[in-house]
């Protein structure tokens, strides 16, 4: 689909303003708050052993483990059977990894396979089917029937968006992105998920409308702000406007008008003589339960690539981490890597690799020392295939595979800039680290960055989009404020790799501390793609895609951004999830993961 007729922000300050509060007003009419939730562990560790003891391809689906287990455990938790639940998180998964899938040979034949009882081309899609023929074993009929039907329409509109995506928009047809939209959502499905089994179809059936509207324009609008804010065009609104010949701020305002008078609408026909209904519907907003599932799987914090004091346990161990060489542990304050002594040399790695395909790394550290003019090395944040290897490259080996985000405070060679320095060398297994010049043959971004015996905290802030944008900032001037280090396009990491950080001392020294590393994945897409086709610039309900070419958000992790930026929250971005119980099992390592990580073309 073309874009061309939709316009741009204008950024105008009085417009932005107007969007706030239009947006908060949507909070205040439907009674929603924004609540913080965490990721239910137990819940990720069962139902990813299930998804193990059913023999689903884990490679694939265990980046969306933890998409299905927020969405489930924050919006559907109140749901009395335990068995249901469990399906519903394997459905989610499995419904967001296929909307990633790029090769969509196999999803063109999916339904029809499905109605011939045939096994599916390819093994996501042959798990899906089989989810789809359980749900009778869950919802009685037609309950059962609604919610296939919903998701069959669901890969028809994958499908739908693939054909169409050069078509151009046009005002003559203004319901097509409303019927495009709602195919792709999903929200029958997950309205009809809300309700308990037992619960008689006739109690809520006539709300679904409804419902269906409010599960899918609560994120187009909550999602708006940080669009305009990006001059994207690409989303369901912009797509209301031009073919409705409205403005954005009209289209805007009459989407939260048809919005909160159907989340009002579903309230009073459930309210008087539906109780049980009514009591699930309250549940699914439960203080904004629904809205929190969507931010929540975003926002998750990876324990298993975390680490913060006392950093370990009665049994002098962490349960995620490895230290050696001449690192020690200060539990009331700091892993040292390296002592103020010559020829020092530590190192910190993670046991598990990291398997998000979409992240956010902190990492706070401490480089001190007495002499105000001769000091080193340095250290090292890595992100490689290979862990704990030392070497002479920040006390690890060189040639490595991987990203190396090396922290110099001491210069080898004369340069036109200062040091201390921020250095990034992706290195491919067999090019060395030019040591001589300071990695400058190597370097992919760099920036000046006087961290070195501060009176601030000092932290680096890593944003890895896959195959799309990684970010460095460094956090060193003054309290929460964050210095742009350097922004590199278009690179691609190994997957799965180990998460190390590395300090090395020579003839001159500092001591070299590591206070905290916290890791987030984030359900980003690497690239929403041309089948992103009506989406609400991050979502557009449960499921949904965007129009028109690549841009950068993603999934349900672009909804994150959006609704955090609406809200203040300065947030990383993300979300994490935990592989310990299912590597231990099985000894199982997945492939790359963010959340919905992944480089997914469209969005949920």
């Amino acid at each position: 689909m073309t874009m061309n007729n939709l316009s741009t922000s204008t950024l105008d300050g009085e417009v932005l303003a107007s969007i706030r509060q239009s947006i908060s007003g949507f909070y205040q009419r439907c009674g929603l708050q924004y609540k913080n939730t965490t990721l239910d562990e137990m819940w990720y560790s069962e139902c990813c052993q299930e998804a193990i003891n059913r023999g689903y391809p884990m490679d694939a689906i265990l980046p969306y483990m933890a998409v299905g287990v927020a969405i489930m455990s924050n919006a559907y938790g109140h749901l009395p059977d335990r068995a249901t639940k469990m399906w519903i998180c394997l459905f989610t998964a499995v419904a967001t990894c296929i909307d990633d899938m790029k090769d969509l040979a196999h999803v063109y034949r999916f339904n029809e396979r499905f109605a011939n009882c045939q096994s599916q081309e390819h093994p996501v899609l042959n798990t899906f089917d089989g989810l789809l023929r359980e749900v009778a074993c869950h919802y009685s009929a037609p309950v059962s029937n609604l919610i296939v039907t919903s998701a069959l329409n669901f890969i028809s509109s994958i499908l739908l968006d693939n054909e169409t995506q050069d078509m151009p928009i046009s005002p003559q047809a203004p319901s097509y992105p409303l019927y495009s939209r709602m195919l792709s959502g999903l929200s029958d499905a997950y309205g009809y998920f809300i309700f308990p089994s037992t619960l008689p179809l006739r109690e809520y059936v006539q709300c679904m409308p409804d419902l269906s509207i409010v599960i899918n324009h609560t994120n187009d609008i909550l999602s708006y702000y940080k669009e305009e804010i990006e001059g994207d065009s690409v989303n369901y609104l912009s797509l209301m406007a031009a073919s409705s010949a409205l403005t954005k701020q009209d289209a805007l305002r009459e989407l939260i008008e048809k919005t909160v008078q159907a989340y009002h609408n579903v309230l009073e026909f459930l309210r008087p003589r539906r109780p049980e209904a009514y009591d699930a519907y309250v549940a699914f907003f439960d203080g904004n339960n629904f809205v929190s599932g969507l931010l929540h799987f975003s926002t998750i914090q990876l324990r298993t690539h975390s680490i913060f004091p006392p950093y370990i346990d009665q049994d002098l161990q962490n349960r995620w981490w490895d230290f050696g060489a001449d690192a020690y542990i200060n539990t009331n304050k700091h892993i040292r890597l390296a002592r103020a002594r010559p020829s020092q040399m530590g190192w910190l790695w993670s046991r598990m690799p990291l398997t998000a395909s979409n992240f956010i790394m902190e990492v706070e550290f401490k480089i001190t020392g007495e002499s105000t003019h001769l000091y080193g090395d340095g250290m090292a944040i890595w992100l490689t295939k290979d862990r704990a290897e030392p070497g002479p490259v920040f006390g690890s080996k060189d040639n490595f595979e991987g990203l190396g985000i090396f922290l110099d405070t001491y210069a080898n060679s004369r340069h036109p800039y200062g040091f201390p320095r921020v250095i990034a060398m992706l290195g491919d297994g067999q090019t060395p680290y030019d040591l001589a010049h300071d990695g400058e043959a190597n370097s992919l971004g760099s920036c000046s960055a006087n961290f070195r015996r501060t009176n601030v905290i000092t932290k680096l802030k890593i944003t890895y989009v896959k195959d799309t944008y990684l970010d460095v900032k460094v956090h060193y001037r003054a309290w929460d404020s964050w210095s742009d280090c350097f922004r590199i396009t278009d690179i691609s990491l190994p997957s799965a790799p180990y998460i190390g950080i590395s300090a090395m001392t020579g003839e001159v020294f500092d001591s070299h501390d590591v206070i905290s590393v916290t890791t987030w994945s984030a359900v980003l897409s690497a690239s929403d793609s041309q089948r992103n086709k009506f989406g609400g610039g991050s979502k557009k309900g449960t499921f949904s895609r965007r129009p028109g070419t690549e841009s950068q958000g993603g999934s349900w992790l672009g909804f994150i951004f959006k609704l955090v930026l609406f809200m203040g929250v300065c947030v990383g971005a993300t979300y994490g999830y935990k592989t310990y119980a299912l590597n231990k099992r099985r000894g199982y390592r997945g492939s790359a993961f963010g959340g919905l990580g992944y480089e997914s073309r469209r969005r949920f």
